[in-house]
């Protein structure tokens, strides 16, 4: 099945021939097979899409103009018939294609129409009578949008981070300090990435650029709650808006879902059974791993529900193929091990649905338990000196038995481990990138410390929210299956965020408006169970083969051709995991994925 791109770039230069610069970015994008459609909407601004062979462009056609203003939509806008209505009692012209609305939303109501926008999305808009060019990205980052700016070149945008380079003014240097947060964190913050000056326009931000320069500002969405409203009153306005979500997203006879077992993913399933007019289909990967596999609560929940249920299980060659095919195509690498079956689900859910309806975005908004041991490394290792937390946590790594406790005291500040328990210390990066490092410029940093005087709680639900979920999308890509999240829409997320703290969170629980209203379509007996997570047992690859992963890719002759790591530091590392020091497996995995991206986009 071949696979629709709806990708995008352009430019905005006033010292280039524009449309000379967008040419040759086309011609570079066009020797990898694909055709690009190329327009010029002001003599400041160059415009491209891809099309991908095989596919009906005026299908998705994304470039349309009206006089003077264009626009570029790679996405979805779910409230296109709420636009359509209030743009035509405004005496505005608007059909259902999403470009024509969105400039005719600019037409109407100005840069305040970016925040009427309802979906996911990245945006460009060019409005040539004031010689501006807009990027907009939504608000919880499910789309990508790069960009790199300076002042001989102009502004240079595209919704794939590979395709900035096709343009000669933009080299594909890493940035170190990438790598030490990707380290850190399992990885990089926007507005950040990879690459030097490459930047990833922020989740629900807009850029502005003219010929002097850009402005970023925020997209602005009022909360809808009132604080007057009982629990009662609530749980009804939280069902009614998620169903409303869920039936924006769901297209008839074309739709599933992905069931994981835990509260947001079947809660979902309930509503999309109630407004479905026949059996929803559902799919779940389940594991062999006991402690990982929640496939005997999705089963339970499928099978009260009446739902068409799929049950995945994968082998381990073919979590190996989808990880040569994700690190063969990610812009960036990032350490999720939970990508690999992703991937293969989409795959599979490709051949029986076209959409697919996803789960994401509860934890952020509604509060998501920190792990055991972090919530106690807070409430109680953090009281300890520095020197002896670091003493334990020395002596545990050299137990076997043990070592798997080390993080709860190896870390120099504690709230870090809300952030990222699994990476790699300050000081074990500073080893291993030998030089001096430092984490305050990165947002997953910033947003720790505006957040302080949050409990661990709210603070993990704050940190949720702000890492934006582009992987998805670019899982989305690989399989060529879109993918929604009603979680994410406008509506229910400014209604959930102005709840009262004590509707999202009682008796220790997070998510307890949620747990309430699963419990009036499912009974509580069938899922109220410890929740695992979506954990990948990634240490099947790493092991696979007599470790050949690691031999392959954190090899002296690897490692060497880039020479960001001291590589005894790292045989070190590597040693201590094969003799059965388990406590370093994410550090591991880190490295590999790092290793194998770099080895298929960076090898000379």
């Amino acid at each position: 099945m071949k696979k629709t791109d709806r990708s995008f770039f352009g430019l905005m230069s006033s010292y280039n021939d524009v449309l000379n610069e967008i040419r040759i970015m086309a011609d570079g994008i066009s020797s990898n097979g694909v055709e690009c459609q190329i327009y010029t909407p002001s003599r400041f601004v160059g415009f491209g899409t891809i099309s991908t062979n095989g596919v009906d462009q005026k299908h998705y056609k994304k470039v349309t103009s009206k006089g003077d203003i264009a626009a570029l939509v790679d996405g979805e806008i779910y409230n296109l018939p709420e636009l359509v209505k209030e743009l035509k009692a405004k005496g505005h012209s608007a059909n259902n294609n999403q470009c024509d609305v969105v400039i005719s939303a600019y037409e109407a109501w100005g840069t305040e129409s970016f925040n009427k926008l309802n979906g996911i999305y990245a945006i460009a808009l060019c409005d040539a009578r004031e010689n501006k060019l807009f990027l907009i990205r939504d608000p919880h980052g499910a789309k990508a949008l790069y960009f790199h700016f300076n002042k001989k070149s102009g502004l240079t945008f595209a919704s794939r981070l590979s395709i900035l380079f096709k343009r000669s003014a933009i080299s594909p240097d890493i940035e170190l300090s990438s790598i030490q947060e990707y380290l850190r964190f399992l990885d990089i913050s926007t507005p950040n990435t990879i690459y030097k000056n490459v930047f990833s326009l922020e989740p629900g931000c807009t850029l502005e650029c003219n010929k002097r320069g850009y402005t970023l500002k925020p997209l602005e969405f009022k909360s809808q709650s009132s604080p007057s409203l009982s629990f009662d009153e609530s749980l009804d306005r939280v069902d009614y808006l998620l169903t409303k979500s869920i039936e924006r997203r769901f297209d008839s006879g074309k739709t599933g879902f992905f069931l994981s077992g835990g509260i947001d993913s079947s809660l979902l399933c309930a509503l999309g059974a109630k407004i479905a007019k026949d059996k929803i289909v559902a799919f779940t990967v389940g594991f062999n791993d006991k402690k990982l596999n929640e496939m005997p609560v999705a089963k339970r929940i499928a099978g009260f529900l009446g739902i068409n249920h799929h049950k995945l299980y994968f082998n381990i060659d073919q979590y190996h193929d989808a990880f040569d095919t994700i690190v063969s195509s990610i812009n960036s690498p990032f350490a999720d091990p939970a990508t690999v079956p992703t991937l293969l689900c989409f795959n599979y859910c490709r051949k029986y649905v076209d959409v697919a309806i996803d789960g994401t975005g509860a934890d952020g908004l509604l509060g998501s338990m920190p792990p055991r041991y972090i919530r106690f490394a807070l409430g109680y290792s953090s009281r300890l000196p520095i020197n002896m937390r670091h003493k334990i946590a020395s002596f545990l790594k050299n137990r076997s038995m043990l070592n798997g406790y080390a993080p709860i005291f190896d870390f120099d500040e504690p709230q870090e481990l809300l952030i990222r328990w699994k990476g790699w210390s300050k000081r074990e990066i500073e080893e291993l990138c030998r030089c001096k490092c430092s984490f305050e410029h990165t947002t997953f940093y910033k947003v720790f410390c505006e957040s302080l005087k949050l409990s661990p709680l709210e603070l993990y639900s704050v940190l949720l929210s702000n890492m934006p979920d582009d992987r998805l999308h670019e899982m989305s890509f690989l399989s060529n299956l879109t993918v929604r999240f009603p979680y994410w829409d406008n509506e229910f997320v400014s209604f959930v965020k102005g709840l009262q703290v004590s509707y999202k969170y009682r008796h220790g629980e997070s998510k307890f408006i949620l747990r309430k209203l699963l419990a009036s379509y499912v009974p509580e007996s069938l899922w109220n169970v410890p929740k695992h997570g979506f954990n990948f047992p990634f240490e099947a690859l790493l092991k696979w083969n007599n470790f050949e992963f690691i031999r392959k890719y954190l090899s002296v002759d690897s490692l060497k051709l880039h020479g960001l790591f001291d590589i005894q530091t790292i045989n070190n590392y590597v040693n201590r995991y094969m003799n059965n020091d388990g406590s370093l497996r994410f550090k591991i995995w880190a490295l590999v994925v790092f290793q194998a991206w770099y080895l298929r986009h960076h090898r000379v």
